[in-house]
């Protein structure tokens, strides 16, 4: 077995407006806050660490031998200043990262990828893995081809796309555009105001708990019959190869259906119609 080897590294952070992290196995995790900037890896095997500063990048990367039969690989442990901008390239190398961040950019080819307690500018694009999101505010646009997404408890403009998996998204408020394969659960969430909000699913879409007090527009798309929802302002229910939209509440929102069958439409006249377009 072989032994792990536990190193660390002052980081002189002056001057560095964004942190590079290229990853080889192991995991990469990253935590900001008022802690002095340091650097922790675990290695294991045969594999080489480089730390070098470029105007004002610094990058961390690992490297391996191509013509080495032993695995290696190496766990990186950053903690930084809140508010940095960073990029993170991963070859088989789960992401983790909490606290507060700038612009953050994320790409891998295999490892999950979790942001908890977080907030900031995200872009994530993993080829295969799934994507955890709890507890964070900001602006994220985040895409795997093979895996699932979970949020849970996220506030901000979010871009969500699972291509060949399944999304659930639990609590939150702000402007969602999300796109799921096979099954896209929604609930407790709340709709803000004047933002546009699209649901693709080409699976079942489940929606309950929501709410769109103030006026705003949702976009739905799904097979005809695969949808159920509970929502406040309007609601929506499938049945057989008819699609059956309902508006009401005091302020209701616009809902805009698409349905390759039938689409029929009812509005209570104790509050007025409201804007629905088909």
């Amino acid at each position: 077995m072989k032994e792990i080897q536990k190193e660390i590294y002052p980081l002189n952070l002056e001057d560095v407006g964004r942190i590079e992290l290229i990853g080889y196995g192991g995991e990469v995790s990253v935590f900001s806050g008022n802690e002095i900037p340091e650097l922790e890896i675990f290695r294991k095997g045969k594999i080489q660490i480089h730390i070098e500063k470029k105007k004002n990048v610094l990058r961390i990367s690992t490297e391996t031998s191509l013509f080495s039969s032993e695995s290696a690989e190496a766990r990186i442990h950053l903690k930084i200043p809140e508010g940095m901008e960073i990029k993170i390239l991963g070859e088989s190398v789960p992401v983790r990262m909490k606290g507060s961040f700038g612009n953050v950019r994320i790409i891998g080819n295999e490892g999950d990828i979790r942001l908890e307690d977080a907030s900031g500018s995200f872009s994530i694009i993993s080829a295969k893995g799934d994507i955890v999101l709890r507890n964070l505010q900001g602006e994220v646009s985040a895409s795997t081809q093979d895996g699932d997404i979970i949020a849970h408890c996220i506030f901000g403009k979010y871009k969500l796309i699972s291509s060949t998996g399944t999304m659930t998204l639990s609590e939150g408020e702000g402007s969602f555009t999300l796109f799921s394969k096979y099954v896209l659960r929604i609930r407790d969430v709340r709709f803000r105001k004047g933002l546009e909000n699209r649901l693709y699913c080409k699976g079942g879409i489940h929606l309950s708990g929501l709410s769109a007090l103030d006026p705003s527009v949702i976009h739905i798309s799904a097979p005809a019959g695969k949808i159920s929802t509970e929502l406040g302002g309007f609601g929506i229910s499938g049945s057989g190869r008819r699609m059956i939209a309902t508006s009401f509440g005091p302020e209701p929102s616009m809902l805009r259906l698409h349905s390759d069958e039938e689409v029929f439409i009812s509005s209570s006249d104790r509050f007025g119609m409201s804007r629905i377009a088909v």
